[in-house]
């Protein structure tokens, strides 16, 4: 529910027509019901996409988390098979045995 216009002191005000502008273009302050409606409705608009955007952005950084993760354990797991021990003769070396 919105604080009727009226009863907002002038800075904040102001602040909400830069906000307006921002977001839904030249807004002229509602002097009617029927006016405050129609701008109440566009708002509610607005925050319901707002929502959707959010629920999506965090969609895709878990996506990327646990992507990120999974490329972890995989350079891990590369790591260690590639990594050389005593014994398992010259990197040059085409015949050294390599563990698994």
């Amino acid at each position: 529910m919105l604080i009727p216009l009226g009863v907002l002191p002038a800075a904040p005000l102001s602040l909400l027509r830069r906000l307006l502008h921002g977001l839904v273009g030249d807004v002229a302050i509602p002097e009617s019901p029927a006016e405050y409606a129609a701008l109440d409705s566009r708002i509610t608009t607005i925050e319901a996409s707002v929502k959707h955007l959010e629920a999506v952005l965090e969609g895709l950084q878990d996506a990327v988390h646990r992507r990120s993760r999974l490329d972890d354990r995989r350079n891990d797991d590369l790591l260690r098979r590639t990594e050389r021990g005593p014994g398992d003769g010259d990197p040059g070396d085409d015949t050294a045995v390599r563990r698994p």
